[in-house]
C-alpha cells in the first residue's frame, strides 16, 4: 500500500449545504477499514463543525481554523497550533462595522470584508494573512495554512507526505494539496486549484471525492498513474536527470575511482531533503557518518534485524543498517532477511520510499537464491561488478547508472548479462543513464554530495578496502604474499613479519604509500615517513606506528 493517508477539505468536498451525505460517510469508514487514516481539514471552527457534521469520530484527526487548530477525536484532546487573535484586531474590525466571528485562533467574516481586514492588519502592523474560502474570509495567524497543520497531522500519526493524498475544492486549499504526494481537485474546484492540482476529479463536490476514493480503494491509485516525485541524479544541459523512489530497482555502477560513491551519497542526500524515508545497507562502512542517521550494527556488532523494523517503523529518515560484522559468506542471508522484513513494511506502511543497497553483487551473488517478489520498492543497487549479480534480481532493474571513463562498456557488459541489446553511442561524460530497453543513452553531470564524508573508519579498520586495493608484503626477496585489508591487519602484520620484512617495506615506503594513496590518510602517512625517517629498531618502530594508527582510530585496539 502507497497511500496510506487521506486528508479532505470539508464544504465543497465532503460536504454540500454544509452537511455530508450517506453515500460519503459510507465511503470514509471504507476508507478506514482499508487500514488507511483519514484527516478532515477545514476553515470552520470546531463548534461549529459539531453541530452540521455528525461524522467526526471517522476521522483519526480533525484539523479546524484552517490550520490553527488540532483535534482528535478518539480522545477529545486538543492542540492549538497558534495564539489567539489579538483583541486590537478584533476592536478594530468591529469599530468599522464589520461582522464578524471569532474562533479559538481565527477571526471570520465574509466578502466583501476582505479589503476592511486587510486595512486593520495594515494599520495594526499585524503579521496576520487573509484567506478566502470562495465567499467566506477567514484573518489567519501568520504562518498557518491547512498545509502546515497536515504536516503536523502527519508527524502525529508517524506518516510521510509521500504517503498522503489531500483533496479539496477552493483558495485555501492549495497548501494542502502542495504538502500530500498526490493533491486532487474535484471537479468544481476553483480553477486556480485545478490548474495546480495532481489530479482533477470528473465529478464535482462530494461525487469527485467518491471518485478518488473508489480508486483509492481498488488499485491505490495505480490506474490514475500518480508517480512518486523524482529527485535529481544530475543535469543534462538544462534539464535534470531524475529518479522515481518506491518503483522499480535502479542499478548504479561503476568502477573504483570512478566517482559511483559520490554520486550515491548525493542521492541518499536527495532522497532525504525532501523526506523520502531512505534505509542504507552497509556492508563496509561507507556511510557511518551519514548526516542524521540512524545507524544500526557496526563492525563487531552485527545489526538486529526487529531493531531495524522498529526504528523505520517509528519514522527515522534515515537508517544505516551496517553488516560490516557479518561474515562474508554469511551476508547474503543476512541482507535478503533485512530486505524482506522491509518489504512487509512497505507494503503495510507504504515506505521506506528507497532502500540502497551497497556492495550489492555481495549481497546478491549469482548462486544464490532469491525471491523476487520480496524484495521492497524503490530499490538501489549499487555494485562494482554488475554481471555478477543475481539475474533474477538484474533482470528487475529498469534504470542503469553509470559512472566514470569505462561507464559505456559497463552498459554493455550488464546489457549483455540480461540478455538485452545493448544501448546504442558511446558513453561521453561523467555518468550515464539507461533506461533498460531504449536505445538511447542519456549522458547527464552527477550531482556533487554537499557533506564531505570523511574516510569510512570502521571498514578502514576492520573492512576489506577491496581486491587490487589491498597492500601484499613480500619482504625483500619476494619470500611471502601476505595480503593487507584493513588498518588493523596492517598493523598485527607489522607486528608479526620478520624484521628484514618489516624494515624493507617501511624503508621502500610501502606503508606510507598504501595509507596515503588507498586509506586516504595523509597525516598518518606522514606520520610513518617520520617514523622511517628515525634511527629506530623494529621494535621501537613497530610501537610508534601502533601509537600513530591507534591515536586516529581508537577502534583498532578492540578490532
Amino acid at each position: 500500500m502507497r497511500f496510506t493517508l487521506l486528508a479532505c477539505d470539508y464544504d465543497g468536498t465532503l460536504a454540500r449545504d454544509g452537511h455530508v451525505d450517506d453515500e460519503t460517510a459510507w465511503d470514509l469508514a471504507r476508507v478506514r477499514t482499508s487500514g488507511r487514516r483519514l484527516v478532515l481539514v477545514t476553515g470552520r471552527d470546531l463548534p461549529t463543525l459539531r453541530t452540521v457534521c455528525p461524522h467526526l469520530d471517522l476521522f483519526d484527526v480533525v484539523i479546524a481554523e484552517n490550520g490553527a487548530l488540532l483535534h482528535r477525536p478518539g480522545d477529545g484532546s486538543e492542540v492549538a497550533l497558534a495564539d489567539p487573535p489579538p483583541p486590537a484586531l478584533v476592536e478594530r474590525l468591529h469599530a468599522g462595522d464589520v461582522p464578524v466571528a471569532v474562533g479559538r485562533a481565527v477571526v471570520f467574516t465574509w466578502r466583501p470584508n476582505e479589503v476592511a481586514a486587510l486595512e486593520a492588519i495594515t494599520e495594526l502592523g499585524l503579521g496576520h494573512q487573509v484567506i478566502l474560502n470562495r465567499e467566506a474570509v477567514m484573518v489567519v495567524p501568520p504562518g498557518i495554512t491547512k498545509g502546515t497543520a497536515l504536516r503536523a497531522a502527519l508527524e502525529d500519526l508517524r506518516i510521510s507526505p509521500h504517503n498522503a493524498v489531500a483533496v479539496g475544492d477552493a483558495e485555501n486549499d492549495h497548501d494542502l494539496l502542495a504538502v500530500a504526494a498526490c493533491g486532487v481537485a474535484v471537479g468544481d474546484a476553483v480553477p486556480a486549484l485545478r490548474a495546480h492540482a495532481d489530479r482533477v476529479t470528473e465529478a464535482a463536490g462530494p461525487e469527485g471525492t467518491r471518485q478518488l476514493v473508489a480508486a483509492l480503494l481498488a488499485d491505490d491509485l495505480e490506474s490514475w498513474q500518480v508517480g512518486a516525485r523524482p529527485v535529481a541524479l544530475g543535469h543534462a544541459g538544462d534539464a535534470d536527470v531524475g529518479w522515481s523512489p518506491a518503483g522499480a530497482p535502479m542499478l548504479i555502477t561503476g568502477g573504483s575511482g570512478s566517482g559511483k560513491s559520490t554520486l550515491v551519497s548525493a542521492l541518499v542526500e536527495s532522497l532525504t531533503a525532501v523526506e523520502y524515508q531512505t534505509v542504507v545497507i552497509d556492508p563496509e562502512g561507507d556511510f557511518e557518518d551519514l548526516p542524521d542517521a540512524i545507524t544500526i550494527g557496526g563492525p563487531r556488532s552485527p545489526a538486529a534485524i526487529d531493531e531495524v523494523t522498529d526504528v523505520v517503523e517509528d519514522g527515522a529518515l534515515a537508517t544505516v543498517v551496517s553488516v560490516l560484522a557479518v561474515p562474508m559468506e554469511d551476508r547474503p542471508g543476512a541482507v535478503r532477511e533485512v530486505l524482506s522484513r522491509l518489504s512487509e513494511l512497505g507494503r503495510r506502511l507504504g515506505r521506506p520510499h528507497a532502500v540502497v543497497v551497497d556492495e550489492a553483487h555481495h549481497a546478491f551473488p549469482g548462486d544464490a537464491p532469491v525471491d523476487a517478489e520480496a524484495l521492497p520498492a524503490g530499490l538501489v543497487l549499487v555494485s562494482n561488478a554488475p554481471a555478477g549479480l543475481q539475474r533474477d534480481v538484474l533482470d528487475g532493474v529498469e534504470t542503469v547508472v553509470a559512472v566514470g571513463d569505462d561507464a559505456g562498456a559497463v552498459l554493455r557488459e550488464v546489457a549483455k548479462a540480461i540478455d538485452a541489446a545493448p544501448p546504442a553511442g558511446d558513453a561521453h561524460g561523467d555518468a550515464v543513464a539507461w533506461r533498460v530497453g531504449d536505445a538511447e543513452l542519456t549522458w547527464f553531470t552527477p550531482l556533487a554530495a554537499r557533506h564531505r564524508r570523511r574516510r569510512h573508519s570502521a571498514k578502514l579498520v576492520a573492512g576489506d578496502v577491496g581486491e587490487g586495493e589491498r597492500l601484499v608484503v613480500t619482504g625483500p626477496d619476494d619470500a611471502l604474499s601476505l595480503e593487507v585489508r584493513n588498518l588493523s591487519e596492517m598493523v598485527r602484520t607489522a607486528e608479526g613479519v620478520d624484521d628484514a620484512t618489516w624494515a624493507h617495506h617501511l624503508a621502500e615506503g610501502d606503508w606510507a604509500r598504501w595509507v596515503r594513496d588507498v586509506v586516504g590518510d595523509d597525516e598518518l602517512a606522514d606520520a610513518i615517513d617520520a617514523i622511517a625517517a628515525k634511527d629506530l629498531d623494529a621494535d621501537a618502530a613497530r610501537r610508534e606506528l601502533r601509537e600513530e594508527v591507534t591515536s586516529r582510530y581508537p577502534d583498532l585496539d578492540a578490532a
